[in-house]
């Protein structure tokens, strides 16, 4: 597979700003290696994309609105939907 690097990088990146991947650093201190930073045997798609979603801010100043709120409320039904899905299964088993 070719990927540009930048691209894997990017990647990469976010995954560890989203806590699902963490860099440890070989003994010798020249090597990075990429680990999950979770116990696998609890990462399932869902768990992914809601760590990939939550990072940022929902902090927002300004007044909740009806359209807002509704917004939030399919949200949360999608995430549902996702999390009693047959396809979301542990990373592992894929």
């Amino acid at each position: 597979m070719k990927l540009p690097i930048k691209l894997v990088q990017d990647v990469v990146y976010e995954l560890i700003d989203a806590g699902i991947l963490a860099e440890v650093n070989a003994p010798d201190g020249k090597r990075v290696y990429y680990q999950p930073a979770r116990d696998v045997n609890t990462m399932k798609v869902s768990t992914i994309l809601s760590l990939l979603e939550q990072r940022g801010t929902s902090d927002f100043h300004g007044k909740e609105s009806s359209a807002l709120a509704q917004f939030r409320n399919v949200l949360a039904h999608f995430q549902t939907k996702i999390q009693s899905s047959r396809s979301d299964v542990l990373l592992k088993d894929i």
